[in-house]
């Protein structure tokens, strides 16, 4: 759902919280009021919890709680002033790690069961003047969750993003979607824009009655069945021209008027849009009358929808991303990505973006030269979304699918869909955003050639379904994966002392990919985390690489390479050792020059920017603090 700019209530702030081991919130009921009858021991009192900043990770606001993994509970008492006639009212989660339930007045309101992205609860049945809201949340890592048992950055828990309760009328826009198409002199911009009425999706066998013309009545009784269509040219994408009515296919029997308008480019259109379905328009205007967002023009246009019912507003750049051949395009024009690779990991909020930690982390990156961040392994804020639009900075965003050897399997490949479809339909109006990635590091131990392996096996079931729904929903952005790269014929040992990773001989070994042919079709451009195992490597790997992926003739990139510097007690060893500082930028040197000599990697991305909170590392422990030192700062 499109949840900016609209009538709202900010539910941020200082919420009431506790740490609940033995859950006994869940046991107790405790939603349901103090001291409730059925308790065993009863123990909720509401003046005995903490206060606790929202959004925010109790990991970073409680020292006590730094490494404490479980139940919570977040309790928040506030006020409505005014509840609007014939509106819906939703509360709007922007992220909780991991999974949720949420209790309104003592009922429950629904469940989240996967982190990070976005979710939405309709709670107009519950809502009064004064209300107490329950969110119970666990952030335990599990087998059957997205990430599993184990990640490389810390298992931050809490509602990690904004809240607020929302209203919308009982006819409103659902969502809708922009993207841009250079056609020679011109660019064309096209919108879809989808509607729903409360109690009624759309789906086929729910029942509407056509009203008279005029205002619709969005409380009309039902009568007839509708199904929704949706027609698309080969490339997945809403076709139609300027003033086209709704898709072809099965009609929704009630439509409302929706003008979608630019004011700037003087662009003002009116579509015919389904209740339950959506409908699309497309503005052709000369290129020169159209500031192109870019790095260097972050432009961004007023685009408003209006129904009869309500206004939307957002702020939206207009450009175009595509591939040809093994170059990427923005804006018809070759671009090289100059990027790094970051955690959303703030000071002193840890996975919690705020305006602050955004801009030191957009200045720090352009003074080291960047236009680009792969902004692992999660979906980050709306607000970080917007900055980089702002900021005129190149990101990537990701799905958590890391080290997960069976996500081709249930609930596991639910969950990873669920979370990149909600990942999606939030930020596919981002100019700034380019690419969808569907997993980092999932190809397992490569051991075994691409060839001997088929789209039926292993996790090529899910990588096949996640990029199809990546189509399906946008396909004006590049989809590509950190799991493209390549793989030895022979085991490797890790050693303390033998550089970043693992001991072996890069040179002797033979290099094959993999993945079968038919996955590498399946990206628009191929990504690859490249570490090497011993200084002077970088020249040879960079090379097989290459030469190994060259056949498919898409973009390349270096999706993660680099060492870390952990402890100045390694200069005893010599300054080649891991872990050495001079070690640490003879790689990084090592490795972009072994990339500058391709023309086919468009993109380099060391690991990463900042130095990170990663309690999986045993070198933590050797340096007596909470942080990974793979930064380049």
């Amino acid at each position: 759902m499109f949840t900016h700019n609209r009538r709202a209530i900010d539910l941020n702030g200082t919420w009431k919280f506790n740490p609940d081991p033995y859950m006994r919130c869940k046991q107790q009921a405790w939603w349901k009021g103090e001291g409730a009858d059925d308790a065993f021991f009863p123990c909720f009192n509401m003046e005995g919890l903490w206060d606790i900043q929202v959004p925010g990770t109790w990991k970073c606001q409680f020292e006590e709680l730094k490494w404490y993994d479980g139940d919570v509970n977040y309790v928040k008492d506030f006020e409505v002033p005014e509840i609007p006639d014939d509106h819906e009212a939703f509360l709007c989660f922007d992220g909780v790690i991991y999974s949720c339930n949420v209790y309104l007045n003592g009922e429950h309101v629904g469940d989240h069961d996967w982190g990070y992205s976005p979710f939405q609860l309709r709670v107009t049945d519950q809502l009064k003047r004064q209300n107490r809201l329950f969110v119970l949340v666990n952030n335990h890592m599990r087998e059957d969750r997205v990430p599993g048992i184990r990640c490389d950055w810390n298992n931050d828990g809490g509602i990690i993003n904004g809240v607020k309760l929302i209203f919308v009328p009982q006819v409103y826009v659902e969502n809708f979607r922009t993207e841009t198409r250079i056609e020679g002199g011109d660019a064309v911009i096209r919108c879809q824009v989808s509607l729903l009425r409360q109690g009624y999706g759309g789906q086929a066998g729910v029942r509407c009655q056509k009203v008279a013309p005029g205002r619709p009545d969005p409380r009309a009784d039902c009568t007839e069945d509708v199904s929704e269509s949706n027609t698309a040219d080969e490339q997945g994408s809403a076709v139609g021209d300027a003033g086209a009515g709704p898709e072809t296919g099965p009609r929704y029997s009630e439509q409302l008027p929706v003008t979608f308008e630019i004011p700037e480019l003087g662009i003002k259109e009116e579509l015919s849009v389904p209740i339950g379905g959506s409908a699309h328009s497309a503005f052709r205007i000369p290129r020169s009358a159209l500031e192109l967002w870019s790095p260097s023009n972050p432009k961004l246009y007023t685009t408003t929808l209006t129904t009869p019912y309500e206004t939307l507003t957002d702020e939206i750049g207009y450009r175009e991303i595509r591939t040809e051949g093994t170059q990427i395009l923005l804006n018809g024009e070759p671009i090289q990505l100059y990027g790094v690779a970051i955690h959303s990991e703030f000071p002193g909020t840890g996975r919690t973006a705020t305006p602050e930690g955004i801009e030191l982390m957009v200045k720090k990156a352009k003074e080291l030269g960047c236009n680009f961040l792969r902004c692992a392994h999660y979906p980050y804020a709306d607000i970080f979304a917007r900055a980089m639009d702002k900021a005129g900075m190149l990101w990537w965003e990701e799905v958590p699918v890391y080290w997960l050897p069976h996500v081709h399997e249930e609930p596991q490949k639910s969950l990873a869909l669920g979370m990149l479809k909600d990942m999606i339909v939030r930020d596919w109006n981002r100019a700034s955003l380019i690419f969808w990635s569907v997993s980092n590091e999932c190809a397992g131990d490569g051991l075994d050639r691409g060839a001997d392996k088929t789209l039926e096996s292993g996790n090529y079931p899910y990588w096949v379904e996640a990029c199809k729904l990546v189509r399906e929903l946008d396909p004006s952005r590049l989809i590509s994966s950190a799991d493209s790269g390549y793989r030895h014929t022979t085991k490797t040992k890790w050693t303390p002392d033998a550089g970043d990773a693992f001991d072996t001989d890069i040179k002797g070994e033979e290099w094959h990919p993999a993945h079968p042919d038919e996955f590498y079709e399946l990206l628009d451009v191929l990504g690859a985390n490249l570490y090497v195992q011993q200084l002077g490597d970088n020249p040879t790997a960079t090379d097989k690489f290459v030469d190994m992926l060259r056949k498919y003739n898409k973009p390349l990139m270096i999706t993660e390479f680099g060492s870390m510097s952990t402890t100045d007690e390694n200069t005893s060893k010599g300054e080649n050792v891991c872990g050495h500082a001079k070690r640490h930028e003879k790689v990084l040197r090592e490795g972009y020059q072994a990339c500058h000599k391709h023309p086919e990697i468009v993109g380099t991305v060391p690991w990463c920017l900042m130095d990170v909170r990663v309690p999986m590392h045993w070198r933590w422990y050797n340096r007596g603090s909470g942080t990974f030192a793979y930064g380049l700062l």
